[in-house]
């Protein structure tokens, strides 16, 4: 028996969402974590799409209308989908909200007219209102929110789709981890059942206290993005911005524009034909969680250095460290003069002060979350560091609080063995 859990509300323990969690995982189940009862409506309503095997189009579960406003959503609906449901859901039945939808070819389907198209099934609710579209047409569709009176004006929409083999599936490698800990995501989009290489997948992070990270999945195998295997269609992740104990919820969604199915491994060369096949475009949308324990009370900090490699024989002046913080933290309000390295793998050492200058707020890694650059003395590092890979910990301050970051590096000096 596969089983749900939903943990509802602030008032409940990081133990006992770590309950929940492994309840549902060991069921082969899914653990929501709900912060407002209000918010429940919506969730039941991505419940129904998950578990009746649906793909999420789209999900915007937290909005906000003023009175007499009109809000629109475009939602992409790929070719020979079976059906698609657009549904909207409110957190106070009083306010005057409705939903109405635009097709790909202009036509306008409400709730008075919905019973004049043959395809189109429509379900009221107090506190929500769902169209059901059978073969729908595909390509861009909008969901029109539009109010009169609101007393909350709370309201979130969700939209799926009925396509065999066409999905999003997210997983965490663990689902309870202790600080530090990494959390590691694999998404993997599917088309025809078949996993989908050369797609866009990105999301973001849903940290305990409602603050969100973005983040960026990678298919180049390369470990620090937490991938096992270049283009095969799994893409890796890996997260620890953490800011408390609790539940972090992962979204992400793919875009696929020109993607194609994973070849799988070649057996018999020249000898059998590639599996390999172009994919039309499909959108699709995945959420998971993870409950993380044990977090201390600092900021973590994301530190990446320029160059990854660091040659012990090289005469340079400086070594180029890149700090990266999580929101509400801004890296411009770093104080630069605390920044120092503290530790190598683990093991303190005499403090390397950054040099005071020179400083800048960029974007090295083009993630789309700044970072502040800081410079550190070559020399006092490289007399600490020896061949191999070394984990270099930066330690600092911002907003009067310590934010400690870490960072493994490859250490090489040409022409010396083990």
């Amino acid at each position: 028996m596969t089983v749900l859990t939903l943990g509802v509300g602030s008032g409940i323990s990081t133990s006992g969402q770590a309950t929940l969690q492994n309840i549902a995982t060991s069921t082969g189940g899914k653990f929501y974590r709900v912060a407002n009862s209000s918010d429940l409506s919506n969730v039941f309503i991505q419940l129904a799409a998950e578990s009746t095997g649906n793909g999420i189009l789209a999900s915007a579960p937290v909005n906000t209308i003023s009175a007499n406003q009109a809000v629109e959503f475009p939602i992409f609906v790929e070719n020979n989908a079976d059906s698609a449901t657009f549904a909207l859901s409110l957190a106070n039945s009083s306010d005057n909200i409705s939903l109405s939808l635009t097709t790909p070819s202009g036509n306008i389907i409400n709730k008075e007219s919905a019973s004049s198209y043959p395809n189109v099934e429509f379900i009221g609710g107090s506190n929500s209102v769902i169209f059901r579209i059978a073969k729908p047409e595909s390509g861009t569709w909008k969901m029109n929110v539009s109010s009169s009176n609101v007393t909350t004006g709370k309201f979130g929409i969700v939209a799926f789709a009925d396509h065999d083999g066409v999905q999003l599936n997210l997983s965490v490698q663990k689902d309870v981890v202790k600080f530090p800990e990494v959390v590691k995501l694999q998404a993997t989009p599917t088309f025809d059942g078949q996993a989908v290489v050369g797609a866009k997948v990105q999301g973001k992070a849903i940290r305990p206290d409602g603050s969100s990270v973005p983040i960026v999945f990678y298919d180049d195998g390369l470990a620090e993005h937490g991938d096992a295997l270049p283009g095969d269609g799994q893409y890796g992740a890996i997260f620890n911005a953490y800011n408390d104990d609790g539940t972090y919820t992962f979204n992400a969604a793919v875009e696929n524009v020109n993607g194609r199915t994973f070849a799988g491994e070649e057996l018999f060369s020249n000898s059998a034909p590639s599996n390999e096949k172009p994919v039309p475009k499909f959108n699709r949308e995945a959420s998971t969680t993870a409950v993380v324990t044990d977090v201390p009370d600092f900021v973590v900090a994301t530190t990446e250095f320029g160059p990854e490699t660091i040659n012990l024989k090289s005469q340079g002046r400086f070594v180029t460290a890149y700090i990266e913080l999580p929101p509400p933290f801004a890296p411009a309000n770093i104080n630069v003069s605390s920044v120092k390295i503290t530790a190598i793998d683990g093991v303190s050492i005499s403090p390397i002060k950054a040099e005071s200058s020179p400083t800048e707020v960029g974007d090295f890694d083009n993630d789309g979350v700044p970072d502040l650059m800081v410079k550190f003395n070559r020399s006092a590092l490289q007399a600490v560091l020896s061949p191999g890979m070394r984990k270099i910990t930066v330690e600092g301050s911002i907003d009067n609080r310590l934010f400690v970051g870490e960072r493994s590096v490859g250490v090489i000096q040409p022409g010396k063995t083990k």
